[in-house]
């Protein structure tokens, strides 16, 4: 198992878009596609939702929204705490391979394979 922040295979707001976007732009697979790009991505939409709300971009009014809304994101939910400044909506996300992708078990509300246990035994073992 890997614990994960973002998976490629996620079924979270425009993931599956942005995945292919990528892809389409930069070449490669889905699986190279990096955390940070990522990151970035869910950045731009936490950024947009917040001023297109609030119709602003005065920074009490963005902050002030952020701190009380939960915004959908490529990494699933985000909402800021006021205190630490942290995601509290989100988590981690465990993926495991399973025919040479890797995929999502845990949560089960963002699984995209069941999760297995015990692991069967690698091939020659």
């Amino acid at each position: 198992m890997i614990p994960e922040v973002w998976a490629a295979s996620l079924s979270t707001p425009l993931n599956h878009w942005f995945v292919q976007a990528y892809v389409q732009r930069h070449g490669g697979t889905a699986a190279a596609i990096s955390t940070t790009a990522a990151e970035a991505f869910a950045t731009a939409q936490v950024a947009g939702e917040t001023v297109g709300a609030t119709r602003s971009l005065d920074q009490q009014r963005l902050l002030a929204y952020a701190f009380s809304h939960t915004i959908g994101s490529v990494f699933g939910p985000v909402r800021i705490s006021q205190q630490s400044k942290a995601n509290v909506a989100g988590g981690i996300f465990l993926t495991q391979w399973r025919n040479g992708s890797l995929q999502v078990v845990l949560p089960s509300s963002f699984a995209t394979a069941s999760f297995e246990y015990p692991k069967p035994a690698w091939p020659g073992s």
